[in-house]
């Protein structure tokens, strides 16, 4: 009686406590924070990475030239950027598990290898990454918000009008001639820049124009280098004119409509995210200059090119003139 009165008991035990019997899983940290914290950390890592990709342990190695211990790690994914999976990444000396799987933000230095943006990778289990102060996140929802990220465009703010073509060269980070090779319809565009101070997001009409640069004035770029310029008619932020800072009104007639297989110069700006490699039209009139044969074609509100040159040949000169004097005068 007593024999069957315990095991009627261990039955009992095994029924409400299974688990007591299953065999040990490797379980997460439990979340202590708010996801939404870690996806606005990861925003920034984004815009300041080459690539984010999710690595394995592969080995540790002495490296002679630096004089310490190094780890190579081994891509299992990539979430975005300009590597691919199966390349091999050599890290500094990491404290790395062996067959453990991590993410790693990455960015290239000036030689173009990569370095680590974040202090240490994140572990990476259960298909969810350990983020620094313990959250825990799957990672198809960072992959998931980086795609949004790639789909918003990130522009300077304020757009200025220059009266003159010096004050226009200056201005500009980049002036090249290049034939444009593909120029899509404009289509909304989640765009993000900073007006007073303030980061604004809006929806605006805009497409990536692609160019081949056939000569460069200003800038980092050589010949035959591929050009993306984002081209948004109405412009993005507020326009003002740059000799009053007064605020300025575009007449859709005016701006400089962009065309396959035609030349033109292109007074350009940075962009404001290191992620993307697109250049800003310096605004929408005066961004681009129709320079296709030998004659410079542009509104007539441009008065910065248009008092300056009737020819390309006008324009070219113009242009290397201002930019010499620029470097005599320091």
């Amino acid at each position: 009686m007593k024999k069957t009165a315990l095991a009627i008991c261990m039955a009992l035990i095994l029924c409400f406590f299974p688990s007591c019997i299953e065999p040990s899983k490797t379980s997460i940290p439990v979340s202590i924070s708010d996801a939404e914290e870690v996806l606005t950390e990861s925003r920034e890592f984004y815009r300041n990475s080459s690539a984010i990709v999710l690595v394995n342990f592969l080995k540790t190695h002495y490296d002679a030239e630096l004089g310490h211990r190094c780890t190579d790690v081994i891509v299992t994914r990539v979430l975005a950027g300009s590597t691919n999976v199966g390349a091999i990444i050599h890290c500094g000396n990491l404290s790395l598990k062996e067959n453990g799987g991590y993410m790693m933000y990455l960015c290239k230095d000036d030689e173009g290898n990569f370095r680590l943006l974040n202090k240490q990778p994140m572990r990476v289990m259960d298909d969810c990454v350990i983020w620094n102060d313990g959250t825990v996140i799957p990672v198809d929802d960072i992959k998931s918000d980086i795609a949004e990220l790639e789909r918003t465009i990130y522009a300077p703010g304020e757009s200025y009008f220059y009266s003159t073509l010096r004050e226009l060269v200056e201005a500009a980070d980049v002036i090249v001639a290049a034939t444009v090779s593909c120029s899509p319809r404009t289509e909304e565009r989640t765009f993000k820049y900073t007006a007073r101070g303030m980061t604004v997001q809006s929806i605006i009409e805009a497409s990536v124009v692609s160019a081949r640069v056939e000569r460069v004035f200003k800038g980092k770029l050589s010949d035959g280098d591929r050009l993306d310029v984002v081209f948004a008619p109405s412009g993005f932020g507020s326009l003002y004119d740059a000799s009053t800072h007064t605020p300025m009104t575009l007449n859709g007639d005016d701006v400089q409509q962009i065309q396959v297989s035609k030349r033109y110069v292109f007074f350009l700006v940075n962009g404001t995210s290191e992620r993307q490699s697109y250049y800003f039209l310096i605004n929408p009139v005066q961004g681009a200059v129709l320079a296709d044969k030998t004659s410079v074609r542009t509104s007539y509100v441009n008065k910065a090119v248009n008092t300056a040159a009737v020819t390309c040949e006008d324009l070219f000169g113009a242009i290397d003139t201002i930019i010499n004097a620029c470097k005599t005068e320091g």
